[in-house]
């Protein structure tokens, strides 16, 4: 398969670090916000929405095998979706995905003030300008 990204745009909010970026693979693609946070001493990605054209879906927590898919017909866009998640309920969906001691950590008042600094950063995202092949 052929992926090809573009450069992260990084936002450091509520105690957690988003990096967004537009990804395209194969013939589908759009935007992920990939969601850090310290666990254990180690910086790691402890959620992921990928915002994609034709099969928009999140991972919760990414390690785990396989995607959770968004259905437009119960969520809308799956854009929107993920920035409203942003905004609202990371610290529970945090929780749900095993990382209990970040999600205590979330400074949810700052997500709610400043979740358009995410927003500006999904306009602001660079379209993908690196390719590679992927045969996993």
């Amino acid at each position: 398969m052929k992926i090809s990204v573009g450069e992260k745009v990084a936002v450091d909010l509520g105690g957690l670090r988003f990096d967004v970026l537009r990804r395209d693979i194969d013939d589908d693609g759009g935007t992920s916000i990939e969601i850090y946070a310290d666990v254990d001493g180690e910086d790691t990605q402890v959620l992921r929405f990928d915002c994609f054209r034709q099969s928009p879906h999140y991972h919760m927590p990414p390690s785990a095998p396989g995607q959770l898919d968004l259905d437009p017909a119960e969520v809308g866009d799956g854009l929107d979706w993920a920035l409203e998640c942003t905004r609202e309920r990371l610290p529970e969906m945090l929780e749900k995905a095993g990382y209990t001691q970040v999600a205590g950590r979330v400074d949810a008042g700052a997500l709610r003030d400043g979740w358009t600094r995410v927003r500006d950063a999904v306009r602001t995202a660079p379209e993908p300008s690196q390719s590679f092949t992927y045969d996993g």
